[in-house]
C-alpha cells in the first residue's frame, strides 16, 4: 500500500514496538516514527525498531506532536515522492494496526477528503476528562467552523496528498497543531469522512503527555485572550467611571453622562489595541482599516444592547441580569466578528502604518 505511517512517540513503551511489527506484517511497510526528544532511557526502544526498515527520526529534544509531523512531512517530501498521502497515528496502543489499514484504504478510496477514526465517547472504558473533553472541543469545533465533529482530538487521520500543503503550513508545534489543521480543512470546505475506530483507553489513559491546562491554552488560546481582554477593559470602564464620578463637580446626570462616555471610549480604544496585539495577533495588518471597522461594531454593539435592555425590561427581572444575558450573547457574536472580519490575519492590507 502506498501510504506513509506517521507515529509521533515521546518516551514510548514496548506497545509501540508491537504496533510496528504489526503494521509491517500487513504490508504497511513505509512507516516514520519521529522520536520528539525522548529520555535516554528509551533509546533501546528507537533501536530496536531498526529491525524493522523503520524510518526513525530524532528530535534533540521535546518539540511537540505538530512538529513531529511536520517533520515526518519533510522526510516524506525528500524521500517518498510517489506515496498517495499519510496517515498519523499515536504510539500509546489507542491505535490497533487493523484501524490504520482501514484508514489507509478508505484514503484510497477517497482522495479528496480527510479521513477520521472517530471513537466512541459513550464507552463506559473513556475516562471522565476524556469524555467531557472532546465533547466540549466538538462544540467549540461546530461554533467556530459549523462543521459537526464528533472526535476532533483524534490522531489516527488519514491525509491525501491533496492536503499535504495545508498540513505543512498549518501553524502550531503542539497538540494545537491538530485542531488547527481540523480548522483549515474545515473553513476550505474539503469534505470529511469519519470512520468508527475501537475505543482504547490504557491505565485511566496515564501513557498521555497531554497538559491539561498549558495545552489547552494552546488549543483554545485565542477565545481565552479575548475573553480576558474583555475583563481587563470591563475592569478599567467601571474604574475609570467611579474615578470621575467623584472628580467632576456637575449635577448627577452630567456627571453620569460624561463618566460613561469617557470610560467607555477609554476602555474601548484600550480593547481594540489588546486585542489587535495579544487576542488575534494581526499587528501586522493596516490599523486605519480596522480602526474604523472596530469604530462600526463598538457603536453597533452599544446600541443593540442599549436597545435590548430596554425592551427586555418589561419582563420583570433586574436591569442588570437582562444586560449581562444581552452582552453575553453580544459577545459571542462580536468574538467572530473581530476574528472573521476585523482582526483577520488573511485579509488585504498588510502594510502596518
Amino acid at each position: 500500500m502506498n501510504t506513509v505511517i506517521i507515529i509521533p512517540a515521546l518516551n514510548p513503551d514496548e506497545r509501540l514496538v508491537r504496533l510496528v511489527d504489526t503494521l509491517t506484517a500487513i504490508n504497511l511497510d513505509k512507516i516514520i516514527v519521529v522520536d520528539d526528544g525522548s529520555d535516554d532511557a528509551y533509546k533501546g526502544i528507537f533501536k530496536s525498531l531498526e529491525s524493522y526498515n523503520c524510518t526513525v527520526l530524532h528530535h534533540m529534544t521535546n518539540l511537540g506532536k505538530g512538529q513531529a509531523i511536520k517533520t515526518a512531512i519533510d522526510e516524506i517530501a525528500k524521500n517518498y515522492p510517489d506515496v498517495n498521502g499519510f496517515v498519523t497515528a499515536d504510539s500509546d496502543g489507542q491505535h490497533t494496526a487493523e484501524d490504520i489499514k482501514n484508514i489507509c484504504c478508505e484514503m484510497q478510496k477517497n482522495e479528496n477528503s480527510l479521513i477520521l477514526g472517530v471513537r466512541d465517547f459513550n464507552d463506559s472504558n473513556v475516562p471522565f476528562k476524556s469524555r467531557y473533553g472532546n465533547r466540549f472541543s466538538s462544540a467549540y469545533f461546530k461554533l467556530v467552523t459549523g462543521t459537526e465533529c464528533p472526535d476532533t482530538q483524534t490522531g489516527l487521520r488519514g491525509i491525501p496528498i491533496l492536503l499535504f500543503d495545508i498540513a505543512t503550513e498549518t501553524e502550531g508545534s503542539r497538540y494545537e497543531y491538530e485542531m488547527n489543521f481540523l480548522m483549515n480543512v474545515a473553513r476550505k470546505k474539503i469534505p470529511i469522512i469519519f470512520m468508527p475506530i475501537q475505543t482504547i483507553y490504557t491505565d485511566n489513559n496515564k501513557q498521555s503527555h497531554f497538559r491539561p491546562i498549558a495545552d489547552s491554552a494552546r488549543i483554545y488560546g485565542t477565545p481565552l485572550k479575548f475573553a480576558a481582554s474583555s475583563l481587563i477593559c470591563a475592569a478599567a470602564d467601571l474604574s475609570l467611571f467611579t474615578l470621575l464620578t467623584l472628580v467632576i463637580n456637575n449635577n448627577v446626570a452630567t456627571v453620569v453622562t460624561a463618566s460613561t462616555v469617557i470610560a467607555r471610549m477609554f476602555s474601548g480604544v484600550l480593547n481594540f489595541f489588546l486585542n489587535r496585539k495579544w487576542s488575534f495577533l494581526s499587528s501586522k495588518n493596516k490599523i486605519s482599516s480596522q480602526a474604523v471597522k472596530y469604530t462600526a461594531l463598538f457603536i453597533i454593539q452599544m446600541t443593540i444592547s442599549s436597545l435590548s435592555v430596554t425592551a427586555l425590561s418589561s419582563i420583570g427581572l433586574p436591569l442588570t441580569v437582562i444586560k449581562i444575558f444581552v452582552d453575553s450573547i453580544l459577545f459571542i457574536f462580536s468574538y467572530f466578528i473581530q476574528k472573521k472580519w476585523i482582526f483577520n490575519k488573511n485579509l488585504e492590507g498588510i502594510d502596518a502604518k
